[in-house]
């Protein structure tokens, strides 16, 4: 299970089996929206000590290309892995 703590703005792998390893595949997709105010946003998404990750591209079967980060994870049982906090494009993680 993937788990996103709205408070904390962290993005979790749950492996709840307390006998199976799991492989998870977490894709993030870094859009940029328009709201009410016409303010762009971005998500951007952090690692330890607030690292900024550097993202990546996606290209689908019709051409277009979306940014986004994947994590690949091996998670033990009876673990939860955070993979990242998410933020806003200024870092501000209350946005």
């Amino acid at each position: 299970d993937v788990a996103l703590d709205p408070d904390e703005r962290t993005v979790t792998l749950c492996n709840a089996s307390a006998t199976v390893t799991k492989v998870g595949y977490v894709t993030i997709y870094l859009t940029t929206s328009d709201n009410n105010n016409n303010n762009n946003e971005t998500t951007c998404c952090y690692g330890k000590s607030g690292q900024l990750l550097r993202p990546g591209t996606t290209t689908d079967a019709s051409g277009k290309t979306d940014t986004c980060i994947t994590f690949i994870v091996l998670c033990p049982p009876l673990t939860f892995a955070h993979l990242c906090q998410v933020g806003g494009l200024e870092g501000d993680m209350t946005t």
